[in-house]
This record gives C-alpha cells, structure tokens and sequence, in this order.
C-alpha cells in the first residue's frame, strides 16, 4: 500500500476506507501517520488504534465525491 498517499488523505482530514485481513474486512482511518493510525472498526469499536488490532492494510481508497 501507499502510506503517504494515505497519510497525506488523512493530514488533509479525509478518512481512508481500507481492507485488512486479505481485504475480507474493511475499517476507516480517522487520523495518524506513518502507520500510526486511529481507525474506526465494525466489528470492534470507534477511536481504536489501529496496530493494536491488525498488522498490515491489504487494499485502499476513499470517497472523491
């Protein structure tokens, strides 16, 4: 994946949509950088941070409408 399109989508206040686990299950980053990311997680909770759930980002993208 792309860290600094991501983390230049997240300084900019955008959140990114992006698939973990194979990209079987996809979450929303809210903020952070260089990997250090606050995300939010159906199946876990809001305002998480993301390396304490999920060890890799599979797929990525974001809303451009």
């Amino acid at each position: 994946y792309n860290q600094s399109a991501i983390d230049s989508k997240l300084a900019s206040g955008e959140p990114v949509i992006v698939g973990v686990k194979g990209g079987s299950h996809f979450i929303v980053l809210k903020s952070g950088s260089a990997g250090n990311y606050i995300m939010n997680d159906p199946w876990n909770g809001s305002d998480l941070t993301f390396s304490n759930y999920y060890s890799s980002i599979s797929q990525y993208g974001w809303y451009n409408g």
